[in-house]
């Protein structure tokens, strides 16, 4: 049974850039934002990710984020759900600026699973940072 999360709620907010290459060579800065909101008992109930680049990408991220949100609602475990997001690979990829103990991503979903592990995983089950 879902479990929806109170009006008024905590949470984080974690600004980032991905460092990419473009097709010319040159490198291309992404700008986002990713936030979770926490039920009283300090566990995650939800997540919001906003991609810098307009369009279908951004859509995409939205919709993600609203089903993983639903499944924590219904009691997925924030370990076996984000696991299956990291290491993910497309673009935009590549160096990763202003978050801490994450330098580099295969993409921005891996760089969300990442985060949200570091954050509100267990301590064991945190992925290394070895992504490259």
């Amino acid at each position: 049974m879902r479990k929806r999360l109170p009006d008024t709620r905590d949470g984080a907010t974690q600004k980032f850039q991905i460092l990419a290459r473009a097709e010319d060579g040159s490198t291309q800065e992404i700008e986002g934002y990713i936030q979770s909101g926490l039920y009283s008992d300090g566990r995650l109930g939800e997540i919001f990710v906003k991609v810098g680049k307009a369009g279908s990408t951004e859509a995409l991220f939205d919709h993600w984020a609203i089903a993983v949100s639903v499944a924590l609602q219904h009691g997925a475990p924030v370990e076996e759900l984000m696991k299956k997001f990291t290491f993910t690979r497309f673009e935009p990829s590549g160096a990763v600026k202003s978050v801490e103990g994450i330098k580099r991503c295969t993409s921005p979903l891996d760089l969300v699973a990442r985060w949200i592990l570091s954050k509100y995983g267990k301590k064991e089950e945190v992925i290394a940072e070895d992504a490259a």
